[in-house]
């Protein structure tokens, strides 16, 4: 088959591939934008952000044998060859304890009892590759945790409590998880390497003595079936006590930390027990931290009785949608807030689901979320739900995706047919809601792809076959109405791939600590990335290529080349 023409610069007016001046972004990421090695200089690759040298800001995650329970490591690879074998360090161990402050006598104590610790966090060396970690730990007298974990400090002595995890840097937060004490939360902040172990301390604080708040609540609902649980303030929500349910008369008592007094205010927040209940979540508050705190009297209001709202789902051309998620939120009567049970619609689009009104002053919002795959894009309706009849709306349209095409060729401008096109929402636009997905497609005899997406701004990632390393470019996806109706199609600029450079090398890995002893590390997770600007001129990354070695702990990528 005889090459295609050359690649054409064709500009799209509401789609930009990283260019100065793009509709949505911002700013310019280099003063040379690319849509092919041809644009960069004789050294240089066009990646995400621009034109940038191949050999330089690679970063490699590898996690090896992660079914067996190891963790990922990070390198920095700023010396590329055609053989390069890795070394890595035993795991990174975070090492910690946990102490509270004793007021009689005054005294600092560890802290005996069911925790969690949580980490959030990134990779230190590959920004945007998140790192998380969430574990349950009972913790007795000596501090040693049950479960226990098989690591110990380098020294060889004793440790409270110690974990193996993917190395990054972690914010941690500890909380305390029984039930008959009230929450005590500590947070900090660590870089945890591997090979070496992170120590925290961790105070609490004091934990006696609490500071009861009673009171009584009235509801449409039997008081027992409510949960009552009151916090540091309505956007954080830091907790302060323990979830309560009511007496059968409404009566409760809440008991809270006695660092409510330190935040000066607190609000109790009630929902009930049973989350399928037509009943609204609702925060009552802040009530001033003061000693010996007078009793409450919470009422929830008239939020009335359930409400059926029916109709049905269809595309533009008139056809039902299936599988659709249709739900409604909002403030409701009494002053709460009320999200109804999510329903699918049927295969013809119709669907009826339970609500509550909405607040006298307010709308709800109604949401119809197509599946995937439909050519449909999300609806977002203002429903004033007045009455407690029953509410059919009818046949309700939801809007078309914004078709998106466009062409990738070879880096000798020959056809490239069966590449893998991912598009992945990571921006919303102002005043719509970020897609929870994109869509994917693979280019045909003839180069072309399309995809429907909805509007946001997306990474596009173009992953052939072939042995040929992957690439990315952001595009900003705007709907512009077309006056016969729907939207306008966009077509994007072509886009050229990079050609590889192809890279092996084994893993070696120590598996015990202490030990300099290394052995190969088969079934080993490795991907590549490169260190790129985003849209909003931060450091990210994007992923160039990834493997697994095989049995000999060997493996194979091809990165980016001129």
């Amino acid at each position: 088959m005889p090459p295609s023409p050359p690649l054409r610069a064709r500009r799209a007016i509401w789609i930009a591939l990283l260019a100065c001046g793009a509709v949505t972004i911002a700013a310019c990421h280099k003063s040379h934008s690319c849509f092919r090695d041809s644009d960069c200089s004789d050294n240089e690759v066009c990646f995400a952000d621009g034109c940038g040298d191949p050999g330089q800001g690679i970063r490699v995650e590898v996690s090896p044998q992660s079914s067996a329970g190891r963790f990922a490591q990070d390198l920095a690879l700023d010396d590329i060859h055609a053989r390069l074998d890795l070394q890595l360090s035993f795991p990174a161990v975070l090492q910690g304890s946990v102490r509270f402050q004793e007021v009689q006598p005054p005294q600092v104590l560890p802290y005996t009892g069911r925790i969690s610790v949580r980490g959030q966090g990134e990779s230190e060396i590959i920004p945007g590759v998140a790192r998380t970690f969430d574990v349950a730990l009972a913790l007795s007298q000596d501090g040693s945790a049950d479960p226990p974990f098989s690591c110990s400090p380098a020294t060889g002595t004793p440790t409270p409590w110690c974990l193996p995890v993917n190395a990054g840097v972690y914010s941690i937060t500890v909380n305390t998880l029984d039930v008959d004490r009230p929450p005590a939360t500590t947070q900090t902040r660590t870089t945890i390497r591997p090979g070496y172990i992170s120590n925290i301390d961790l105070l609490l604080g004091a934990l006696t003595p609490p500071y009861p708040v009673s009171g009584h609540i009235t509801a449409r609902i039997d008081p027992p079936n409510l949960d009552l649980q009151a916090f540091t303030d309505p956007i954080n929500l830091r907790p302060l006590s323990q979830r309560v349910r009511p007496g059968p008369n409404g009566e409760f008592t809440l008991q809270l930390s006695p660092s409510t007094l330190l935040y000066r205010s607190f609000v109790v927040q009630v929902s009930p027990h049973d989350a399928t209940a037509p009943v609204p979540q609702k925060i009552f508050g802040p009530y001033s931290a003061i000693p010996n705190p007078p009793g409450l009297n919470l009422d929830m209001g008239n939020y009335g009785d359930p409400v059926i709202v029916s109709g049905k789902i269809i595309d533009s051309r008139q056809s039902g949608i299936a599988n659709a998620t249709v739900y409604v939120d909002g403030r409701v009567g009494g002053g709460g807030t009320f999200r109804s049970q999510a329903v699918l619609t049927d295969n013809s689009g119709n669907f009826s689901l339970s609500t509550l009104r909405s607040a006298p002053d307010a709308s709800s919002t109604f949401w119809a979320l197509p599946p995937a795959q439909s050519s449909s894009g999300i609806l977002r309706l203002l429903l004033a739900i007045r009455s407690a009849a029953p509410m059919p709306l009818g046949a309700i349209t939801c809007p078309d995706k914004v078709l998106v095409q466009g062409r990738i060729y070879n880096s000798d401008d020959s056809i490239a047919p069966g590449v893998r096109v991912v598009a992945v929402p990571v921006q919303a636009l102002s005043g719509l809601p970020l897609p929870a997905n994109g869509g994917q497609d693979v280019t045909d005899a003839a180069s072309s792809y399309s995809l429907k997406l909805d509007p946001a701004v997306y990474r596009l990632d173009f992953i052939p076959g072939d042995q040929l390393p992957r690439a990315s470019r952001f595009a900003a996806v705007i709907a512009d109405p077309d006056p016969s109706g729907g939207f306008r199609s966009v077509q994007l600029d072509d886009v050229a791939l990079s050609k590889g450079r192809r890279i092996t090398g084994n893993v070696f890995a120590v598996m015990n600590q202490g030990d300099d002893h290394t052995q190969i590390a088969p079934s080993t997770s490795l991907r590549f990335f490169r260190l790129i600007t985003d849209l909003d001129n931060k450091p990210s990354s994007v992923l160039l290529a990834e493997t697994v070695s095989d049995a000999r702990g060997t493996y194979s990528v091809s990165l980016p080349s001129r």
